[in-house]
């Protein structure tokens, strides 16, 4: 199991009964998921996230955490963005396909977004839908996305025993 697949399935998908459960768990769901600008592999420049990586974010993390080697960085940049590049990173395609969980998808077309990420996890995931592309410009283009995300939000509530 890869990282983001373990986050993904803990944050979404935990049973309501698990003795694991926290106590907020135990009583509630979660029931949705907005993907703003989804992060993707890029097959014409496929460094691109690890090169990143390597390069801005690891020095943040060092001079905050200097316990952390620069070799364990490497190793989780590789294992992330190297090992099994696809369309995203943290899980496998068979797993968007069995996401039951609502999806809101906000593309994107970035070198770190690619839109082809965006349609692809919206065009896989059962429960998916997208907002317009662009969606940031004109205004009215985020005024209507904006309400498009609330809604969205609230036709999704979690659940809660009882209910």
């Amino acid at each position: 199991m890869r990282v983001g697949e373990g986050l993904l399935r803990q944050s979404t998908t935990a049973p309501l009964d698990s003795p694991e459960a926290s106590p907020s768990q135990s009583r509630r769901l979660r029931l949705r998921c907005t993907l703003c600008q989804p992060v993707g592999h890029r097959p014409e420049n496929p460094d691109i996230m690890y090169n990143s990586g390597r390069d801005v974010w690891s020095s943040a993390l060092r001079a905050r955490q200097p316990e952390i080697t620069a070799e364990s960085i490497e190793a989780y940049l590789h294992n992330l963005y190297r090992v099994r590049p696809d369309f995203v990173y943290s899980v496998a395609r068979e797993f968007v396909r069995s996401c039951q969980t609502p999806l809101l998808v906000m593309p994107d077309d970035t070198p770190a977004h690619p839109y082809q990420t965006s349609v692809d996890i919206t065009a896989l995931a059962p429960k998916a839908q997208s907002t317009v592309f662009p969606w940031r410009e004109p205004k009215d283009f985020l005024e209507k996305t904006i309400d498009q995300v609330r809604a969205f939000l609230r036709s999704h509530q979690p659940v809660t025993q009882g209910r």
